[in-house]
């Protein structure tokens, strides 16, 4: 037999975003850099947010202000799962960044949990996006006009893993001596010149060094194709910004 006195209380703990998809808390348009915080654990596993990208952009998620470990999913649409980054809650954790088409996608936040045990922490979720230059087409027929050739052109634009290739249609009054080249690389990219059937006439690799050679040459007149175009490999592809300069300088024919 004994006496006691019975202390209780409840701390309330925040749940502002949806559990689901379709509960999830719409951010609208990531345009800039946005600051959100809330919870999960045993009893809120899963935290939604729908976001969406007018245009291709350089995505960033990181989560701080961690109690314990954690997890960042981004799912598109059709609830694929496009990245996932692990956040131990140490100084060692990186953000999650990478490239995405514009689109409408969803970010899931959610708690570590094994057999025996779960985590339960609150977080500081970050997120932004910066926009991707993509002014020219990805297909011969939806390639950038840049109309006569004569004199020098110059464009700056981007191709990696989610817009591999650029298009540019060019004419040929006369037969000419052409010269392209490509700079402001980050990484290394191609330039293939086609004609109107769509035959390989040359091609130019550029590693962004200073040991980069321009791509010269003569064409009869006529209208062409240069497609600008990263470089990829089985496990990585390169991801670069780049400045084209194009021109053409007229060839006697007496």
């Amino acid at each position: 037999n004994t006496p006691y006195q019975l202390e209780a209380s409840a701390t309330e703990i925040a749940d502002r975003a949806g559990d689901t998809e379709e509960d999830a808390k719409k951010v609208g348009n990531l345009n800039q850099k946005l600051t959100i915080t809330d919870w999960v654990g045993d009893i809120d596993n899963y935290d939604y947010y729908q976001f969406s990208l007018q245009e291709n952009s350089i995505v960033n998620f990181n989560l701080s202000g961690l109690d314990e470990a954690a997890y960042i999913h981004i799912y598109d649409q059709n609830n694929q799962s496009l990245k996932s980054e692990y956040f131990s809650g140490q100084d060692t954790d990186e953000p999650l960044n990478f490239n995405l088409n514009s689109g409408t996608y969803y970010a899931r936040i959610s708690n570590s949990s094994g057999w025996y045990s779960q985590t339960n922490t609150p977080y500081e979720l970050e997120m932004s996006a910066v926009s991707i230059a993509d002014n020219s087409g990805n297909t011969i027929g939806e390639a950038k006009d840049v109309g006569i050739l004569k004199g020098n052109k110059t464009f700056q634009d981007w191709v990696g893993d989610i817009d591999r290739y650029d298009y540019y249609q060019f004419e040929l009054k006369e037969d000419s001596r052409i010269n392209f080249h490509l700079s402001g690389l980050d990484d290394a990219a191609y330039i293939h010149l086609y004609n109107q059937n769509n035959e390989s006439l040359r091609s130019e690799y550029f590693s962004g060094q200073d040991t980069d050679e321009p791509m010269n040459f003569n064409l009869d007149s006529g209208t062409y194709y240069a497609r600008i175009s990263n470089s990829s490999g089985w496990y990585s592809q390169t991801n670069t910004p780049y400045n084209l300069e194009m021109s053409a300088v007229e060839i006697a024919d007496k």
